[in-house]
């Protein structure tokens, strides 16, 4: 469909100058669409009267859902849709309005004929100009001031931080030196309670491989000494036998390596008492139950609770210093915890605590019951450890479902090294 139409336009060209007759093209479903032109000014030719408009785009605008939804409440209610570009609103109004100050003044010149008090008048004295150069100095100045204190406090808090840092560093090396020291003061307290008390294996070797070390030592100095004076002919003068210093030399080592094997016997009773302390303990720990949640709780079990009551029998029956009342307490409540079982060791167990029992009701002393109480915590020892006694000690069995009431019971006392 053609909507196009062409109008033959003639242009004036100026006085003096032919006309031009111009073939228009004039769209004219977009003058449908856009309705109406404008007005958007123009100018009106004094001697023609022809009229010039200002020109509008012809390209319709879209509009947006904001003018939309005006424009349809405005057709409800029967209203005008409201015109954006009008005249009335591309117009400024604008007013000229005067105002009246409060305070009014003005100025009056002296003149023939009139006389002004000059009594408030002030003499004002002009100080010197300053120039553009002297103001940009002064404020180079200014801003140098400026700069060199900001720079003074940036310095100082980059100092503070350097110094914190410091600080930091010098107390984490004071602690790791007070951390070296402390360690080495352990370690050489551990080597010393190592050589005065031996527990361990390696213990007894490292006095062993010291003591060899001392004599071969001693051995070298003697044989080095006799060596001397056979050089210098001296022996008759010095009174110097290498025979005798090799027999003192080998007394030294014979009182040493005594003294080595008590250490060693006294190390085997402490270890094998706390041995015993240990395992009694570890029958004694309550149970680790799991929940349905994941979460664990230990629980005391009636078998747990007879463990820690041995254990802590046992622990009364060796533990040394008790007075008279206090060591007859505890063999009474062995006697009655071993008394619940009938069988040989609880007979046994039975006939030595009344055995102890009438000797400290005669006076006797400790040290002539010394004998009788290992023997005693031997065989409370060996009642603990049998799962018919103590079920707790089932878990030590290699072979479960043992004898429930052994009859029979070896024991073997500690013998001392005579000193």
């Amino acid at each position: 469909m053609d909507t196009g139409q062409a109008i033959d336009v003639e242009v004036d060209c100026g006085p003096g100058a032919p006309c031009k007759l111009l073939h228009v093209m004039i769209d004219v479903s977009a003058l449908e669409q856009r309705g109406q032109k404008p007005f958007l000014g123009g100018y009106r030719h004094k001697h023609s009267g022809a009229l010039y408009h200002h020109a509008c785009s012809q390209t319709p605008q879209a509009a947006t859902q904001k003018g939309r939804q005006q424009a349809a409440a405005a057709a409800e209610q029967g209203l005008p849709a409201k015109q954006k570009l009008c005249r009335e609103t591309q117009t400024i109004k604008a007013a000229n309005t005067s105002c009246q100050t409060v305070r009014e003044a003005a100025t009056q010149m002296a003149r023939p004929g009139l006389e002004l008090d000059c009594s408030g008048d002030r003499l004002l004295t002009p100080r010197p100009y300053t120039t553009s150069e002297e103001v940009a100095a002064r404020r180079a100045a200014a801003a140098v001031t400026i700069q060199r204190y900001s720079r003074g406090w940036m310095a100082r808090l980059r100092a503070d931080a350097l110094r914190a840092i410091k600080d930091e560093r010098d107390g984490f090396l004071a602690q790791a030196a007070a951390e070296r020291t402390a360690a080495a003061q352990a370690e050489r307290r551990h080597e010393v309670e190592r050589r005065t008390h031996p527990l361990s294996h390696d213990d007894f070797e490292l006095l062993s491989s010291e003591l060899e070390a001392w004599r071969q030592q001693q051995t070298a100095a003697i044989k080095a000494a006799a060596a001397a004076a056979a050089e210098q002919q001296q022996q008759e003068q010095q009174g110097f036998d290498q025979q005798a210093a090799l027999q003192l030399l080998l007394a030294k080592e014979t009182r040493l390596l005594q003294t080595l094997d008590k250490l060693r016997v006294n190390a085997r009773k402490e270890t094998k008492a706390l041995a015993s302390q240990k395992l009694l303990g570890h029958l004694a720990q309550p149970k680790t139950w799991t929940l349905s949640n994941g979460k664990k709780v230990m629980v005391h079990t009636p078998t747990t609770v007879r463990a820690a009551e041995l254990q802590q029998l046992h622990r009364g029956l060796t533990l040394p210093g008790l007075s008279l009342d206090e060591r007859l307490d505890v063999l009474l409540h062995v006697k009655w915890a071993v008394k619940e079982h009938d069988c040989g060791l609880s007979r046994e167990l039975v006939e030595l605590i009344d055995r102890e029992a009438d000797l400290l009701n005669r006076g006797r002393s400790a040290k002539t019951l010394d004998g009788l109480r290992r023997r005693i915590a031997g065989l409370f020892l060996a009642f603990c450890k049998n799962p018919a006694f103590n079920p707790e000690a089932g878990q030590l069995q290699l072979v479960p479902g043992g004898p429930a009431e052994p009859e029979t019971f070896e024991y073997v006392d500690d013998v001392d090294v005579a000193s």
